[in-house]
């Protein structure tokens, strides 16, 4: 499997003609932040693609999941929440970097997402109840459950994120198809490829001066 230094260093090993060198215009650590900017667009485009051929959720591969997830009061909005366990691509449309929320023993029952502020609106509403279904919006790096009003300390969720990359440590395993691995290095090797030409060009000019 791919890790992001893995993918940095492919990356690194092409822009200096096979070998990493210590004097490299470009850092490993540098790499690695285009590579999480590289992930993020392709899962958005491979996001796009599945759309055109009637596929509307997001490709398993780029979903990651997060258990025992402690829920809190927010006592000043009085609303139950959980911290999200970690960052998640949030421009992919409709929210659907959050691809599933519930109770970790109730997995078949997942909570209804609501955009921002839409639980106000339905308030009176037949659709209020949301067929006995619990809630939740998300609001910076919280998820909030509305509908909750009681937990127990055995009350934990369960979140699915399609997570973004830089959510994720250097060295943990990714398990993302080798053909999206190869496009993330060359788009990787493309950008640094042209920066580093231009540096060049700048040199030569300077010593024909």
């Amino acid at each position: 499997m791919a890790t992001k230094r893995k993918l940095a260093e492919q990356a690194l090993r092409i822009l200096s003609g096979g070998q990493n060198t210590r004097d490299s215009q470009v850092s490993i650590q540098e790499l690695m932040i285009f590579v999480n900017q590289a992930y993020a667009f392709v899962v958005k485009k491979n996001w796009w693609n599945n759309r055109r051929e009637g596929e509307s959720g997001v490709n398993g591969n780029f979903i990651y999941s997060f258990e025992d997830i402690v829920i809190n009061k927010d006592t000043v909005k009085n609303l139950y929440y959980a911290n999200l366990p970690s960052s998640f691509l949030g421009d992919i449309p409709h929210e659907l970097g959050i691809s599933h929320v519930s109770y970790v023993q109730s997995l078949n029952k997942p909570f209804v997402r609501l955009a921002n502020g839409m639980n106000g609106l339905l308030r009176g509403l037949q659709s209020e109840g949301m067929g006995g279904n619990d809630t939740f919006f998300v609001e910076n790096d919280k998820v909030y459950l509305p509908t909750v009003k009681k937990v127990n300390e055995d009350c934990k969720l369960l979140m699915k994120l399609v997570v973004a990359m830089e959510g994720i440590d250097e060295e943990t395993n990714i398990a993302i198809p080798p053909d999206i691995a190869i496009e993330i290095v060359q788009m990787t090797v493309q950008m640094y490829g042209q920066q580093q030409d231009r540096v060049k060009d700048v040199i030569n000019d300077n010593k024909k001066n």
